[in-house]
């Protein structure tokens, strides 16, 4: 099983939104990538965080 859920949808103004979701105890770190763009990110524990992206 995976330390974190993810869900994403393209919204109707062609934005890209995912969701994540970290249920540990602790801290997690993750890279997020989108076609030729990607990020760090470290998501606290107990946490809902939402990432949206720019239309294309």
């Amino acid at each position: 099983m995976s330390e974190v859920e993810a869900g994403s949808f393209v919204n109707p103004d062609g934005s890209v939104v995912l969701v994540l979701l970290n249920r540990q105890e602790k801290a997690l770190d993750v890279t997020v990538k989108m076609e030729e763009k990607g990020t760090d990110l470290t998501l606290a524990a107990h946490t809902i965080t939402t990432i949206v992206s720019e239309p294309s």
